[in-house]
């Protein structure tokens, strides 16, 4: 649950907080007693849960933000300049769009606007792409963009300590450069881009893959066999293993 930061701003403001106004259908911002500090002029003004009083404004197709501090003194934090200023549905993030690219604002230009697509994943990383390859961010570049294809893989594993079952979630990320796969994993880059076909854990073992014909196991301490005797009985017959794989 997201806690609004309205509370705490609120207490510098011993005049009263910033409120939104309407005029001849056009909104500015005025201060508690009454001063007109922003003239009303924009299509659209929307208040957003930053620790100060921040608000995205709209003029003329034009998106930007504008900050108010406790002496009424008005400060552009994000030019009106960009065609996007959306949120993401994480924390105090918003996607942006200038000239066909996107990036992401946080309090000022977290990401500049270079990148062809930015996807919010289910896990809260983003999916990048530049040029036409895909990386991931995590509020860095964790996965750079060198990718055809990267698709994110959740698995909920059933474990158990001392007697206690529970559920551990595991996330992933298959990568695919031409034909070849990998796997990346909390910013670590499990297996690179050589196999012809990765399947990541469905349980605690480990990972099956697939070169020159070959299958292959990585048990979870990152130890590779080819040895079946060593292996789970159920892994044993893989012949449609690679079926996971498929984007």
């Amino acid at each position: 649950m997201r806690i609004s930061n309205r509370f705490s701003r609120s207490m510098l403001f011993e005049d009263g907080i910033p409120t939104i106004f309407e005029e001849n259908g056009k909104k500015g911002i005025k201060m508690g007693n009454g001063e007109r500090i922003v003239p009303s002029i924009y299509d659209s003004i929307k208040e957003l849960d930053m620790p100060t009083f921040q608000y995205s404004v709209e003029l003329d197709g034009k998106f930007g933000v504008l900050e108010v501090n406790e002496n009424g003194e008005v400060t552009t934090k994000l030019e009106i300049e960009y065609d996007l200023f959306q949120y993401l549905k994480h924390e105090e993030y918003y996607l942006v769009r200038k000239n066909d690219k996107y990036g992401i604002w946080h309090n000022h230009l977290y990401l500049p606007c270079e990148y062809d697509e930015i996807r919010l994943l289910e896990n809260n990383d983003l999916l990048i792409c530049k040029n036409g390859k895909y990386g991931v961010y995590d509020w860095h570049i964790c996965v750079p963009c060198e990718y055809d294809e990267i698709k994110y893989i959740k698995y909920e594993l059933k474990k158990k300590f001392c007697e206690l079952e529970y559920t551990s979630c595991e996330n992933y990320m298959l990568l695919r450069q031409g034909d070849k796969y990998g796997l990346w994993s909390k910013e670590t880059q499990l297996l690179p881009t050589i196999y012809d076909e990765v399947v990541p854990p469905t349980d605690e073992w480990g990972i099956k893959v697939k070169k020159d014909g070959v299958w292959g196991y990585f048990d979870k301490e990152h130890n590779f066999t080819t040895d079946l005797s060593k292996v789970p009985l159920e892994w044993e017959n893989l012949s449609d293993a690679g079926e996971n794989i498929a984007f």
